[in-house]
């Protein structure tokens, strides 16, 4: 069955001589594996196509009984070479590719996932790179079935809760002080992104590492 999809290009590995195994993350496939023949001929159609980031539409032929598919022509809708004078940014974000490749399954549809990271692409660009990954961050932990609590609300009662407890993802007050200071704003923030009203709000790129660095260390109670 000939299908034909949009894409992010987020891994290729040189395959043989010419050739190349490339991951993406596809609006209705999820994350899949193509290998692409002849990718690196000289006179190779995919040549500049098929970058990291790269947003593609892909041509395959969809076959029972595989999980790699060959990938039989690519057309090159946006690509993100902007983002390699970006180094700290493009750190960031291939730290969240790892992360996907990681713990979602390949062949599965996951739509939330590919809308978060064609808002993170988008956001990047129009210079809202703070906000697009930490929601692009957000919705990845819930699509590995993880959750934080963010009520804002400490389990006492109280409502401003300054500190994060990475060991179950809760807030809490001054008087309970479990986990570390993350400042007031942080729940108040990532509740705002995960109900996607994150217009309602700006987002320092300070705040950004902290809330980033705090969800690192989440995951590592978590995974």
């Amino acid at each position: 069955m000939l299908v034909s999809d949009k894409a992010f290009i987020i891994k290729k590995t040189p395959f043989k001589e010419t050739s190349l195994i490339l991951n993406v993350l596809s609006r209705n496939g999820g994350l899949q594996s193509f290998v692409v023949k002849g990718a690196l001929r000289p006179k190779s159609p995919f040549l500049g196509i098929l970058e990291f980031l790269n947003e593609v539409e892909i041509y395959y032929n969809k076959k029972e009984n595989t999980t790699l598919y060959t990938l039989f022509k690519a057309d090159l809708i946006r690509d993100h070479f902007s983002l390699a004078s970006s180094s700290g940014l493009l750190m960031d974000i291939g730290f969240l590719v790892q992360l996907t490749r990681r713990n979602i399954p390949f062949n599965e549809p996951v739509p939330a996932l590919y809308q978060s990271f064609y808002y993170l692409l988008r956001g990047v660009e129009e210079k809202k790179g703070n906000k697009a990954l930490l929601y692009y961050f957000l919705t990845l932990i819930q699509e590995m079935g993880l959750s934080l609590h963010l009520s804002g609300a400490c389990s006492c009662g109280a409502k401003k809760s300054p500190y994060f407890n990475p060991e179950n993802g809760s807030f809490y007050c001054e008087k309970c002080q479990k986990g570390r200071f993350v400042g007031e704003k942080m729940a108040f923030h990532l509740k705002t992104l995960a109900d996607k009203k994150g217009k309602e709000i700006e987002i320092t790129s300070r705040e950004t590492k902290t809330y980033f660095d705090v969800l690192k260390e989440y995951l590592k109670f978590h995974k």
